[in-house]
């Protein structure tokens, strides 16, 4: 390094000084490409970054349905919408960094409600994967598609293209220039896993949308919402399984600071890692605060090893969060985070020791292998008691089959009549039934076994409230699926319709042929036990039911005189569907107060049933369910759906003699509606393989070798 040496005479000493004359600048401004490079590595560090990013755009666009597919670990994916779509004039800049239509000065930061602002999601991408957006705006008469790399446009104009409404975004080769990050990235199970966690949370926090999640195109999916929940516990058993929704309790905190909705599991249930799910303002976001004191919450619950679910969504004016502290946006600072933490804290809390508070309100413990010796002890003792009279009585004291009971979901106590011998004074009395209630009887535990004997110990376990009739109802068709069939269904193309009625199918390298009659009753039945239908029939005159009972019962061969007076049965049904509107608006019917029909379940998208159905089935509705199985029985959820699905179904056996609906026949939208819905969400039972509704004809082999005969003979 060159440099000039001097020496100055100090009166004491000499001094000598060395200068660096090296006037080259060390300190250089990066390239605006490596710039954007390490900018993308902090927005998106894994696939699930990404997708993340996308799902929040097109929650932006309005998108009512979210499909995503994420391939190889989600190197490669894709992102489809049904959302607004971009305009033809920002498809240039759509991918360019720090370009946003969210906002123009920073000031509006304080009021943004929308996910993006900083117009760096779909930049970062770029810069470390290829991506294609095809979009098409509502009402259009065709789409756009252009590639993009480097926060550009690589085409000079979008290509036109046919394409569906909303926006679609396709990553290829995710970290193809970071090599480094990309064989940081765990296995492909692994990724995919995080990605589905993801989008799980997002379909919670956004029941009204429609999420499909898939490893790939011609695979089912591990994730498929219906979209119809009006509240986000609707969504649990889809997303996290019936074993959580079973044990779900609902936390609503409204005050002025902030306003927090939740889900999350009681003490008696724990899941081997815990799954919180925290939105702010509608964002997913990490908050250890409030991640803090639920944990605390827990803490005298839950053992060492156990874990809750929890979710919960957390709404405070858009002026007390900032969005803007971390890359990801995976964080926010809340100006009342503690207030908020504490106020979590306290709920939780109070809802986790009134369940312990109501379950020591019960103490009837009976060991069951004493249950059965009290048992018997008690017949020997009647026995003798007759046969040597003059005895005293015996002493006996109450035995019940009854298994744990809890004040918080009265309706799943047991009020079936049971034998129990009670102690009144010195005579003993024999009753049929007993009602239970708190403090009715008094159970001594013998303990001297066990000086730490817990009372509660068989009892708290094993303390699971009864499934709800639909939750039974759906798992049924579940046990009953044959998994050969759901892979045949997963990959079926149409070949041809044969007429409405039936139609010719390809799976693999095999033609079936499929009876639409049966199969699309059977799938019609599943879509409204599992609350599958998009949207509703809406009636613009809805119809008194008294009028449609008098249809019903006009029909030959409906009504003899025997069965009683015409009025008295319309006032019965009206009076039974309208005590029940409450079941009938669960799988999509809806009744007013004042007896008239209002809705009807979408079931298949672009086909109306036959309206002429619908009297007949008000009727059956109300005469045939077993009502008095009670609102929340499995029976009833049954035969809802069964009668229900019938009015769905081509010349459906229960409505032969109504004239075809005045739709479009089925085959214009069997391929487009009732098909998809067969491949993703159809559970085909064993017994569709035992008759003749799917039958395989031949092969593609066993075709060309007819051919090839054919031709050879020719």
């Amino acid at each position: 390094m060159p440099s000039l040496s001097f020496v100055f005479l100090n009166y004491t000493s000499l001094v000598h000084v060395q200068v660096d004359m090296d006037t080259a600048e060390t300190i250089k401004k990066l390239p605006q490409d490596v710039v954007n490079k390490i900018a993308a590595g902090e927005v998106v560090q894994r696939p699930c970054h990404a997708i993340k990013e996308l799902i929040e755009n097109s929650l932006d666009a309005h998108a009512t349905q979210v499909t995503i597919v994420a391939k190889n670990g989600g190197t490669k994916l894709v992102v489809m919408d049904n959302g607004d779509g971009v305009r033809p004039a920002d498809m240039k800049r759509v991918c360019e960094r720090f370009t946003t239509s969210k906002l123009s000065k920073y000031e509006e930061l304080e009021k943004v409600s929308t996910f993006g602002f900083r117009g760096e999601a779909l930049a970062s991408i770029t810069y470390v994967a290829r991506v294609r957006i095809t979009t098409k705006r509502h009402g259009a008469s065709n789409g756009l598609s252009a590639s993009y790399a480097n926060g550009e446009m690589k085409e000079a104009v979008p290509g036109i293209v046919t394409c569906p409404e909303g926006t679609s975004v396709a990553v290829d080769d995710l970290f193809y220039n970071l090599p480094v990050r990309k064989a940081s990235l765990r296995s492909s199970f692994t990724e995919y896993s995080r990605i589905l966690e993801v989008v799980k949370r997002y379909s919670v926090q956004y029941p009204k949308t429609k999420f499909i999640c898939r490893k790939d195109f011609n695979i089912p999916p591990d994730l498929n919402t219906s979209g119809c929940p009006d509240t986000s516990v609707g969504v649990i058993p889809t997303a996290f399984g019936l074993d959580i929704s079973n044990h779900i309790h609902e936390l609503a905190i409204d005050t002025p600071d902030a306003t927090v909705k939740g889900l999350f599991t009681g003490s008696f249930f724990s899941v081997r890692r815990i799954i919180s799910t925290y939105f702010a303002n509608g964002r997913l976001v990490d908050c250890s605060p409030i991640q803090k004191a639920v944990s605390q919450a827990y803490q005298p619950f839950l053992g060492k090893g156990k874990h809750p679910f929890i979710f919960l969504s957390i709404t405070v004016p858009a002026n007390e969060v900032d969005v803007n502290v971390h890359p990801t946006k995976a964080e926010v600072a809340l100006l009342k985070e503690d207030l908020i933490a504490s106020g979590v804290h306290d709920a939780i809390t109070a809802k986790l020791n009134t369940a312990v508070e109501v379950s020591k309100q019960f103490p009837i413990v009976v060991l069951k292998e004493e249950l059965g010796a009290k048992k018997r002890k008690l017949e020997e003792d009647e026995v003798t008691e007759n046969k040597e009279s003059g005895k005293e009585h015996l002493k006996k004291r109450a035995v019940t089959e009854s298994a744990a009971l809890s004040t918080d979901t009265p309706k799943h106590a047991s009020t079936k009549p049971f034998k129990s011998v009670v102690l009144d004074g010195d005579k003993d009395i024999m009753v049929d039934s007993v009602i239970m209630k708190p403090g009715n009887i008094e159970l001594k535990v013998d303990s001297s076994k066990n000086e730490k004997a817990n009372p509660f110990k068989q009892l708290l376990p094993t303390q699971n409230p009864p499934k709800h009739g639909r939750v039974l109802a759906t798992e049924r068709i579940q046990e009953s699926a044959h998994a050969r069939m759901k892979e045949v269904f997963s990959t079926m193309e149409q070949v041809g319709m044969v007429n409405d009625r039936a139609a010719i199918l390809r799976s693999a390298d095999d033609i079936y042929f499929l009876d639409l009659k049966v199969v699309m009753k059977e799938a019609a039945y599943q879509r409204i036990l599992r609350g599958s239908c998009k949207s509703l029939l809406n009636f613009t005159d809805p119809p008194r039911i008294a009028d449609l009972c008098e249809v019903a019962l006009s029909i030959p061969g409906v009504w003899e005189p025997s069965d009683g007076d015409k009025q008295e049965i319309c006032t019965a049904l009206v009076d039974c569907l309208v005590k029940h509107r409450t079941v009938l608006q669960d799988v999509g019917v809806g009744v007013s107060a004042d007896g008239k029909v209002t809705t009807l379940p979408r079931v298949w998208n672009g086909f109306v049933p036959p309206l002429e159905g619908v009297p007949l089935l008000m009727l059956r509705v109300g005469s045939d369910v077993p009502w008095e199985a009670g609102d929340s029985s499995e029976l009833v959820y049954q035969t809802l759906a069964t009668e229900l699905s019938a009015l769905y179904t081509p010349c459906g056996s229960s409505f032969d003699h109504i004239p075809p609906p005045h739709t479009s026949p089925i085959s214009a939208f069997f391929p487009v509606s009732i098909l998809p819905s067969l491949k993703t969400d159809f559970v085909p039972p064993s017994r569709l393989v035992k008759g003749t509704s799917l039958v395989q004809l031949t092969s593609i082999a066993a075709l060309h070798t007819t051919f090839e005969r054919s031709h050879c003979t020719a």
